[in-house]
């Protein structure tokens, strides 16, 4: 492109426009496949059962502080698992596995970090909590999203079907425990054991959801 606009003056505009205009075409076409392209990837919800309760009467500094300790905890078993955290959200985290590099585990490293977080969760203590006072809350879904950086301060977004289902599967989950779909059962069943809850009403879905709890990691 930039050879043939150094010889327009040769060529003429009409030339030179000519030629550009399929490779300028071409340029776009590449420059979004790499800020949004579509991928099989994991995603898990997770969020902490009775934060609202626990901090509604505490000071909102203490309260700040008791949040990065248990996101920065949350955050080291997701990265040490695999994964990538997308997103805080107040009481939750978003988190990724197969975003930019799949694996063919993604969804049981995902398993095995949502198990880690409730044990870690469970464990956790400060001055005004008691360990066993907080509970996680873990949705888990496997399928297709869009993903990409976003906006002009480029920030990896993954969107779709994909994401909602696992944000209502962690809805539904009890404290203490991981809820995951049945394309994300169908690559675990073998590692871990799992119970079926059931087919499962989730907002926003025309048609029920089997739904399927991870009790522990077989021997």
């Amino acid at each position: 492109m930039a050879a043939l606009e150094d010889q327009r003056a040769e060529l003429g505009d009409e030339v030179v426009e000519s030629a550009l205009a399929p490779l300028r075409q071409r340029l776009a076409e590449l420059t979004t496949s790499q800020r949004s392209r579509r991928r099989q990837v994991t995603v898990l919800f997770a969020d902490v059962s009775g934060y609202t309760a626990l901090v509604e009467k505490l000071d909102p500094e203490w309260v700040g502080g008791l949040v990065d300790r248990l996101w920065d905890e949350v955050g080291r078993i997701i990265v040490a698992h695999g994964g990538r955290v997308l997103q805080h959200l107040g009481d939750g985290v978003m988190a990724l596995w197969g975003g930019e590099h799949s694996a063919e585990d993604d969804a049981e490293r995902a398993v095995r970090a949502g198990l880690a977080m409730l044990e870690a969760i469970q464990a956790f203590e400060s001055d005004r909590v008691r360990a066993g006072s907080l509970r996680l809350r873990v949705g888990i879904n496997t399928g297709l999203v869009h993903v990409g950086h976003v906006g002009v301060t480029e920030e990896f977004r993954a969107t779709g079907d994909t994401v909602n289902v696992a944000a209502r599967l962690e809805g539904k989950a009890e404290p203490g425990t991981v809820l995951v779909s049945r394309t994300t059962y169908n690559q675990v069943r073998g590692v871990f054991d799992v119970s079926h809850v059931g087919d499962l009403e989730l907002k926003g879905r025309s048609e029920a959801v089997p739904a399927y709890r991870i009790d522990e990691l077989r021997p």
